[in-house]
């Protein structure tokens, strides 16, 4: 069920056109591909396993890049993967479900929201060579894409009739925020920068060269030995108790007043020698600024939790298969 946050508040708009999914015979029925590995069954209408592939290559590629080729060889890494696998089937599942339904209660689409959102789709692509290349890659022409953004759309009214009386009140939001509010608060600190040398004998051979007139980026960009260096040692604003910092780096930045450069820092990491400026102290936005984001967030929640329910409903009225091993399990 994860994935339907993005289902509900995006509604669905045109992700669902991609979907590689059976194709409708002459009677109206989804015809099964023999040729193709089916990876469930939504009633009559086949979810094969190419399209699942598809995204798990995608992310395999994403794991590559970010761990090398040894991805494979971590446990947790291919867990993960294993469960995303089942998460998009999932999906897949579920967006199908949703499409049936809106085909059954056959809601109006007209043909100008069908050539908006064709025209949004082909903007995103330099030239119409690579749109049609793109469409003929998930076995698509323009009319079945138009198709697949109909049947898009009319989930979007399913979502919509479904979700259409949900309310959030002044007390839910206000119980809200009394009860989260970490989450509108913005701890004390300061925009920080920092000079990092291996050794305390550099970094006080730095900090005279400060103190007797040199630039402190200009030093952390001679002296400074991780990726700061080039931007001046900057790391942003920093709160006092950002757990992403070393806690004795934050121990030290804290003792510092506006414009101050301290003494040699020791951490896990070396020696620092770090500069504060613009400190603030805590800051919690008042309720009435939440308010927007309180309301969009608890609005989602509820939607949430009716299209999990309505989907649940969906399971029993129509039969979904999922294809594991050659075995077949029924959901029921």
């Amino acid at each position: 069920m994860k994935l339907m946050k993005s289902l509900v508040l995006g509604l669905l708009s045109v992700l669902l056109v991609f979907s590689i999914v059976g194709c409708s015979s002459e009677e109206g029925q989804e015809k099964v591909d023999e040729n193709k590995e089916v990876a469930a069954m939504v009633g009559d209408t086949p979810i094969y396993q190419e399209e699942v592939d598809l995204q798990m290559d995608y992310m395999k590629m994403m794991m590559e890049l970010q761990y090398g080729a040894e991805y494979k060889e971590n446990v947790e890494i291919m867990a993960y993967l294993e469960q995303q696998e089942q998460e998009y089937l999932n999906y897949l599942i579920e967006t199908q479900l949703l499409t049936q339904k809106a085909k059954e209660l056959d809601f109006a689409v007209n043909d100008e929201d069908i050539q908006a959102e064709y025209d949004k789709a082909k903007a995103n692509y330099d030239t119409e060579e690579a749109f049609i290349e793109a469409l003929n890659a998930n076995a698509l022409d323009e009319e079945s894409f138009k198709e697949r953004i109909k049947e898009g759309l009319m989930v979007n009214q399913l979502i919509e009739q479904y979700t259409a009386d949900v309310t959030v009140t002044d007390e839910e939001i206000e119980t809200y925020y009394n009860e989260n509010l970490v989450q509108f608060t913005t701890g004390a600190g300061a925009d920080m920068a920092h000079i990092l040398v291996a050794t305390e004998e550099e970094a006080i051979k730095v900090k005279e060269e400060y103190d007797n007139g040199a630039s402190f980026e200009d030093l952390a960009a001679q002296y400074g030995t991780d990726g700061t260096k080039d931007q001046g040692g900057a790391l942003g604003f920093v709160t006092y108790d950002d757990p992403g910092f070393d806690a004795d780096f934050r121990a030290g930045a804290a003792e510092l007043e506006e414009g101050q450069v301290s003494e040699p820092v020791k951490t896990q990491f070396g020696w620092h020698l770090i500069k504060v400026t613009n400190l603030q102290e805590e800051v919690v936005m008042p309720l009435e600024d939440a308010k927007v984001q309180i309301s969009e967030s608890l609005t989602a929640e509820k939607k949430n939790e009716i299209m999990a329910q309505e989907l649940e409903t969906l399971k029993e009225e129509i039969t979904v298969e999922i294809m594991t091993n050659q075995e077949v399990k029924e959901e029921e």
